[in-house]
């Protein structure tokens, strides 16, 4: 599981970057499955968001579909 920067990494000697805050909305429902594979897969959401994304662009930089 990769560094996702989550709250209890505080202080452990690692250079700080500005993070700035993302909002939006979602269904309760879909929420609701995020969470769940977050806590199953032992990450945070930050962490399965921050995960995802990767993997998306990794997709995208290696899997022939379009430019970002």
């Amino acid at each position: 599981m990769a560094d996702h920067g989550d709250e209890d990494d505080k202080g452990a000697g690692k250079p700080e970057e500005r993070l700035v805050g993302m909002t939006f909305n979602m269904p309760v429902e879909w929420h609701m499955r995020f969470k769940i594979a977050a806590v199953a897969s032992g990450m945070s959401m930050k962490g399965l968001l921050v995960d995802s994304f990767a993997a998306w662009i990794e997709k995208k930089e290696h899997g022939g579909i379009g430019p970002i």
